[in-house]
């Protein structure tokens, strides 16, 4: 259901009852949601899976068509966070942040021998 997708999600497990960023791993204050949409701790609704793949799913016990809005692929993330994952699922985007700390890492190695 619903309320346990949402209490079970990448923006809540962090910490318990705190709204977190899954990507900056930093909590989305109350007073951002206040800032201009131009701020980059402004909370933007994100999306799961990229609204650019143009997925519909079917919903077989309500019988309807959900699009990428579908309350399932919803959640609070920051603007600059929202910029950083661009069309990656959240797992693509941890995944492809690892490889990029592994190359990074090998590089500062290489640089201090």
């Amino acid at each position: 259901n619903l309320y346990d997708h949402i209490a079970n999600h990448d923006s809540m497990i962090f910490e318990s009852g705190i709204l977190v960023d899954p990507i900056s791993v930093k909590p989305i204050k109350f007073k951002y949601f206040t800032l201009p949409d131009k701020e980059d701790n402004s909370p933007q609704v994100c999306h799961y899976e990229p609204a650019s793949d143009y997925k519909i799913r079917f919903d077989k016990k309500n019988q309807f068509v959900l699009s990428a809005n579908r309350p399932h692929n919803l959640f609070w993330m920051t603007k600059h966070s929202n910029a950083l994952q661009q069309d990656q699922t959240l797992e693509e985007y941890y995944l492809n942040e690892e490889k990029r700390v592994k190359l990074r890492k090998a590089a500062f190695e290489r640089r201090e021998r």
